[in-house]
Parts: C-alpha cells; structure tokens; sequence
C-alpha cells in the first residue's frame, strides 16, 4: 500500500501544474457559487431591510393589542376573515381609561385621499391620530407635532415624492375622492417626520389630532356603532416587569371569537410584520434558487467533463501508480481529493465577490435597505460548489479505476470507444419519458396544475438524457448526405469521438432550451393575455368625453355626439364606437337594501351593439339594460329613472354581460335629456378595436382616442389597458428570467471553450497524423472550427425544438386553472437565438482549434 501523504502530494502535484486546464472549469464553478451565495444574500438583505423598517413602530411599546381579523393577523394565519378586522369601542376605551398602560401607538383604517398645490392628481394617506404624550411619538422630526385641528405631521416619504415641505397645505377627501365630514378639509404641515424606506408601513401615515381623526372618518366607513376605527394599539406598561395586566386583559375580552383581541409582544409583532412583507419573498426566492440550479446543472456538465478528460489523459499515470502499490480506493480519493481543492478554491472566489460586490452595494442602494452579510450564504455556496465538483468527478474517477494496470498501460491515448449514451443513461431516459407522459395526461386529466410542471421537468430530464443518441442519429444523418471533403472529415471526427461531442452538445442544447422555452411562454402568455382581455371586457376602451361641458353642465345635441362617434371610429384598427349620455338616476324599483339606484345613460341602440361585444340583448324602446352584476330577481320588473321632475318607466333586463352602467335607448331618454336638472357624472366613450392587436398598434390606439376625446390617459380603462400593463409585467418577467439564464448562458459558453481545448489537448497525436499527410495547419483549425460549429448548429435547432414542445406542455397548467391558450411563436427571437447560439458556440472553438493547429506534429506524435 502506498502512503497516503505520497498521494497528496501527487494530487497537490496535479492540481498545481495542470491548472491553466483547471481554468475553465474553475470559472464555471466560481460564477455557480457566486450565484447561489447572491440569491441568500438578497434575501437576507430584504428581510433585515424589513425588519429595520418594522422595528420603529414598536420601539416604544411593550404589547400590542391587534383586532383578531386585521390584515396582519390574517396574513400570519392567527385569524380568520369572519373575524372583526378592528377593535371594538368599548376595547378602545378600556385602554384609554387603564391607568395601567399608557397608548403609544395606534394603526387605523381610515385610508383617504387628499391634493396638494403641487400635485395635480389625488393622493392617498393612511390617518392616525397622534399619542396621548408627545413623548410618546416613534419617529425623529422636523417642526412641531400638531397641537390643533388644522395641523398635520407628514412621512418625510411623501414630503419628498410630493415636494411638501413644512408650511405647506393639504386638503383632505373621504374615500374614492367625497368630501370628508368636516369643515376643516385645510391642514398645514407642522412636522414631517424621518421615515427611511417606503417599506415602512408608516410610509403614507399621516398624523393628526385625536380629536380631528373622529371628523375625518366618514360615517359609512364605520359598519357597527360597536367597532372602533382601529386594528392595533400599541401600549407601554407601567410596570413591564409584570407582564400585561390580568385584569385589564378580562376588561378586553368580548367573550366573543369575532372580537376576541389578540396581545403579543412588541418582538413578536414585529416578526408579524416581518412575516407580512416577506409574504412573496418565498416565491421570488424559489424562483432565484431554480435559475441558480440550472446554473448548477450546467456547471455540473462542464466539470464532469474536464474530469473525464484528464482522468482519461492520466490513465497511464494512474497505471503506474497502482504497479507501485496504490490501492484503488486510495486512487479513486487522491482524485476526489483534487475536485474538493477545485472545488473549493473556486467557490471561495465566488462567494467572496458575492459579498464584495454586496458591501459594494451598501454605498448606491436607498435609504431603509439593510444589507444582510449572512454567514449562511458563505456556507451554502462553498458547500453546494464543493459537493457539486467532488460529485461531478466521482463517476470519472469510478471508471478511470475500472481499467487494469496492464490495459491502461498498453492502451495510452487510446480513442474514446465507449458509446454516446450508456445503456444505464439510455434506459433512464426512456424511463422518464414514458413516466413524465403518463404523469402529464393524468395531471392534465385530473386538474392538477401543480403535476403538470412535475410532469413537465420530468420529460425535460428525460430528453436531456437521450439528447446525445439523437444527436449521434443527426450526425450519421448529416455524414452520408454531407458533400466536401471537409464537412465529411469534421462529421467523421465528430461521429468518431461522441463522448466529447455529446459533452459540447448537451451543454448547448440545455442552454438553447432553456432560452426558447422562456420565449415560446412568453409569446403564448402575451397572446393567451390578449384573448383574456378581449373575453373579460365588454369594450377595448372607456373613456371620459365632453368633459368641459360636463363639467358647466351643458346638454349635447345628438348630432355632436355622433360626430365624435364617427371621429373615433376613424382612428385606425377601432371597429366601432358608441357614447354614452346621462340620462338620470332610478328612483323606483330598485331594492332599497342596495342603496341609491345607480346612474343611467342613453346610447344608439345600432351602435352600442356594434360596439359591446358578446352584447346578448338587443336594447328596444322602454328597457333598461342592466350589466351582469346587477341581482337576477330584477329582470322583467319596472323601473322609473327620473332627471329633475322628467320621469320615465322602463322594463329592466339583465345582461349576461358586464358593461359598466345601465344603457338605454337615446329615444327612451328623450325626455329626460331635455331636463335641465340633470345630475350627470359626465359622457363617456366606448370603444372597440379589431382583435389580435400587438402592443404598439393597442398604444396606439389608446394615445389617439385620449387625443380624441381629451381625457387623460390615467381615466381611461378597458381591455386594452388590461393587455397593456400585462403584457409590460411579462415584459418584465421574460427580461428577468433571460437576465438569469444569461449566468446559465455565461457558464454553457465557457464550458464550450472548456471541453474543446480539453479535446483538443487530446487529440493531439489524431491533429499530428491529419498534418502528417498533407493537412495545412490552417486546414487543421478550420476543421476544428467547422466540427464545433457542426455540433453547436445541430444541438441549438435540437435545443428550440425541445423548448418550444415543453414551453407548450408547460403553459397547460394555465388551461388547467381554466385559461384559453393561444399558442404563438415569434419567429424572429427564436431565429436570433439559433443564431446567437451557434455564433457563440463557434466563437468560442476559435481559441481552441487555433492552439491545435500550432502543436508541431512531430512534438504530438511522439506523445506516448
């Protein structure tokens, strides 16, 4: 047996000198560790960054008393939505009287919104009234906490997104932009106070006097004369070391679950909080850790790779070592041994930059964000980067020991003539298929969104196994109908070596599928998209018209309307167009328990058919057609809509569409249009365009019909907004997920340059034989080159086929929730990406064959 500290030194030897071949490969693991340390450390960061931001609204609290169906209880599963989401009044002011506690904090429901001189749309603000004490306030500040009914204290968030300042003037509107009950709507800002990041939930508080909030809040805000406005209040106990008074607890029970308060500790309320904002965090970093697997996956490729290569170069080596007395165990760990250095020097790089560039980041990220140096995303990228080499070297090392002493050393540099795919790897991946297409139908059948992306990753496994064969299969292809004898000599070496072929390959084809399948989503999702909105709206467009008249309360004759009907309906790709006028409000037949009858308008009934679609009733003389959700029971009763003292009886009909107010005929509401009384709410325009529009042509439309009826684009609603501000959050998705890929990418191009210069590193005596007999050194790199492009040219077309089959298989699980698919494909990014890809790929085997053709053929040949 030969000593294990001679071995170490053999593998330090190895490493030491074979490291310009090491190159690659380390890279490849550095930028997987680097990758996986970030996504840990991004999270981290915005769970500090959360926390910091949570921590000052109970700095000064040592319970808090929460409404058992608040939003935050909700959020943390310790309540229900049948719960009350606030407090009682009779709670409320048991705090208030304790003389026990002292109220340091209180979070309502009173959302409203406000305008300023500088802003010329409304904003919107949470209201709170201010502690009892002033000593009492969480915040640092500027000015002087209000201290009467026309004073404010502002977020320093919003002092900076409005560009308020103390001194300046707000005034405040209820709900939905009504008036608030009160006379004083005026408040000047007497303190703005810091707030550092609009992760704050008290980014958009605004604080008033106890006794101003009262006069704020709109009485139909309140749903029962028992419940206060209040969610939480925050209290500080007189004597802490006691804990929360027994007897003010029994004053707070309701003895009821609905309103039975819930009292934490101000730690564990901040952890609530925590917990609330980092509701999507799971999800986001779900999604980081799948891209920084495939980057894994790929650099699991690249390393087996390089194993296999200069395991096999040393077989000699490793031949003469077992005649000296090496066991194979001691062997197969001196090359393991060798992996855990690669392994970990390289992920020590990585995981360093990672937090190098973190610590970087901390000078240019906003103010609130707290960088989180986690010692855990150290541990997890060197630790996932050491395992994923030592076991991307096992296999190799398994087989190199396979070989006997006297094979090894009679078959140096021998040619590869083990098959592309072993038969193990060959029935492994049968297996996944025919499981993965049982699975689907079955998931598919059943409803089982969630199986189906099982499914699908199944048989992407099971592809990605038998893609060498098939490569192989295309290759034989390609040689018996290939013409020149340089194509046919660059297959036959391809053909001849299809382990380091089918290495090249697979790493293409991943990257390749991974790419096309992204884009095939993507362009199926904007045209699934665009379907839904079409489906779901009635109309492409509503927009506000006639709003200067509207407002000086003048009645339009209908020749204008219909002028700016047929103006609208010139506007390219609009089918038809239909303004609505109001006519009156219904006064009689309407069920009392639902509130004041809803608002009426008069349209063309020709016109308003043309331009609803799926209209399912044809509006006649004397009916009044109601959209969908109105309540069933008032199809076929009698309605009177009045204006002013004009009154007309209609029957009502409900549609089984949902167009946004009661609609009847122009002739219907003649008399009322005549009234002079009229309460309107002002014109509006509906619109319909031709189906399938792109992106550009929807903006379009949209940019010209506020030209044509002089509203501001944010008034305007419909289908085409709808398609618009999803198809820019896909936008968004697709460049973040393509942004990721790229590390993915990255790794596919380095491992590509990799295993070419391995290869040909190990081709050196075959390049010595082809320069023996005539080959050029020029000819000899061309070759290599052409070879190179050959695989990369087949595995990309290989690759977007398999992308766009399992993007297709994939979106399924949108049907399955019970979305129409509209399958589409956009030639143009998928002609960019087999070209890019094979470009690449080609770049990359430039270096490679370059050094091949420069190796003198009588140095290779006299290689042993």
């Amino acid at each position: 047996m030969m000593k294990t500290s001679t071995l170490k030194t053999v593998a330090h030897s190895h490493v030491t000198s074979q490291r310009k071949k090491f190159v690659l490969t380390s890279i490849s693991i550095g930028v997987a560790a680097f990758f996986l340390a970030a996504v840990f450390l991004l999270t981290q960061t915005l769970t500090a960054s959360f926390r910091a931001a949570s921590e000052p609204l109970y700095s000064r609290a040592d319970y808090v008393v929460n409404a058992p169906g608040s939003g935050l209880m909700l959020s943390a599963q310790q309540g229900s939505a049948d719960q009350s989401a606030t407090l009682t009044q009779q709670q409320v002011d048991a705090l208030k009287n304790s003389s026990e506690v002292d109220i340091v904090g209180t979070r309502s429901l009173t959302y409203l919104g406000f305008t300023t001189d500088k802003t010329s749309s409304s904003e919107s603000m949470r209201a709170e009234a201010l502690p009892d004490s002033p000593d009492s306030f969480t915040y640092d500040f500027e000015g002087a906490l209000p201290t009467n009914k026309n004073q404010v204290a502002i977020p320093s968030t919003m002092a900076d997104k409005l560009g308020l300042s103390l001194g300046d003037s707000i005034s405040v509107e209820g709900p939905a932009g009504q008036a608030a009950d009160t006379e004083n709507q005026a408040f000047t800002v007497s303190a703005v106070y810091s707030v550092d990041t609009t992760l704050s939930p008290d980014s958009m508080t605004f604080y008033f006097e106890p006794q101003v909030l009262d006069s704020l809040i709109p009485a139909a805000q309140n749903n029962s004369a028992e419940l206060s406005n209040y969610e939480e209040v925050s209290v500080k106990l007189k004597d802490a070391a006691a804990g929360f008074p027994e007897d003010l607890k029994d004053k707070l029970s309701s003895g009821s679950a609905d309103t039975q308060p819930v009292i934490v500790s101000s730690s564990e309320q901040v952890d609530l909080y925590v917990k609330q904002l980092s509701m999507g965090l799971d999800v986001l970093t779900y999604v980081l850790l799948t891209f920084a697997g495939i980057a894994l996956v790929v650099a699991t490729f690249v390393i087996a790779n390089t194993f296999r290569v200069l395991t096999t170069l040393r077989v000699s080596e490793l031949a003469m070592l077992r005649t000296l007395g090496a066991q194979r165990r001691q062997l197969t760990t001196m090359l393991l041994r060798e992996a855990l250095a690669l392994g970990f020097f390289s992920s020590l790089v990585g995981v360093v930059l990672a937090f190098i560039l973190a610590a970087l980041a901390q000078l240019f990220v906003p103010r609130g964000i707290v960088i989180g140096f986690s010692p855990i995303a150290a541990l997890v990228g060197i630790g996932v980067g050491i395992l994923v080499t030592v076991a991307s070297s096992l296999v190799p090392a398994v087989k190199a020991m396979k070989v006997s002493p006297l094979s090894a050393l009679s078959t140096a540099q021998r040619a590869e003539s083990e098959p592309a795919v072993s038969r193990p790897t060959m029935t492994a991946g049968a297996l996944l298929l025919v499981a993965g297409a049982g699975l689907y139908v079955f998931a598919v059948v059943a409803d089982r969104p969630f199986l189906v992306l099982i499914a699908t990753f199944v048989l992407a496994i099971g592809a990605l196994l038998l893609f060498p064969l098939l490569l192989w299969l295309l290759l034989k292809v390609l040689q018996r109908i290939a013409r020149g004898s340089t194509v046919t000599l660059a297959l036959n070496q391809a053909v001849n070596s299809m382990q380091r072929t089918a290495s090249t390959g697979v790493i293409v084809f991943l990257s390749a599928t991974l790419i096309s399948g992204v884009l095939m989503g993507h362009s199926t999702g904007v045209a699934s998209n665009a379907k839904m909105s079409e489906t779901a709206y009635p109309v492409a467009l509503n927009s506000p018209v006639f709003e200067e008249e509207s407002e000086k309360g003048q009645h339009l004759e209908w020749s204008q309307i219909q002028q700016k009907e047929e103006e609208l309906e010139g506007i390219d790709h609009v089918s038809s167009a239909s303004l609505a006028a109001p006519a009156g409000v219904i006064t009689e037949g309407f069920p009392e328990d639902q509130g004041q009858g809803p608002e009426v308008f008069a349209v063309d009934p020709e016109k308003i058919s043309q331009t609803i679609a799926g209209l399912d009733q044809e509006l006649t003389e004397n009916t009044v057609l109601l959209p969908v959700a109105f309540d069933s029971s008032l199809d076929g009763k009698t309605v009177v809509i009045s204006a002013g003292q004009h009154r007309v009886e209609a029957t009502a009909r409900v549609s089984e569409v949902g167009f946004y107010a009661p609609l009847i005929s122009k002739n219907t509401a003649q008399p009322l249009l005549e009234s002079a009384d009229t309460q309107t709410t002002g014109y509006s325009a509906m619109v319909n365009t031709e189906p399938g529009l792109t992106s550009v042509e929807a903006q379009t439309v949209l940019e010209e019909v506020a030209s044509a009826t002089g509203a501001d684009e944010s008034k305007i609603f419909g289908g085409i907004n709808d398609k618009l501000r999803n198809e820019q959050v896909m936008k968004i998705i697709v460049g973040v997920m393509l942004g990721l890929l790229s590390l993915a990418t990255i790794i596919a191009l380095i491992g590509v340059a990799n295993t070419l210069s391995l290869s040909a590193f190990q081709r050196r005596r075959e390049n010595a034989m082809l320069r023996s007999i005539g080959l050029s050194a020029k000819k000899l790199a061309r070759l290599v080159a052409l070879e190179s492009l050959l695989i990369a040219a087949v595995s990309v077309i290989c690759g977007i086929a398999a992308g766009i089959g399992l993007a297709m298989l994939g979106v399924q699980v949108l049907a399955v929730d019970g979305i129409d698919i509209v399958y589409a494909v956009n030639p143009f990014a998928l002609l960019v990406v087999a070209v890019f890809g094979t470009g690449l790929a080609y770049l990359a085997s430039l270096l490679p064959a370059k050094k091949a053709s420069r190796v003198s053929p009588v140095t290779a040949l006299a290689i042993s």
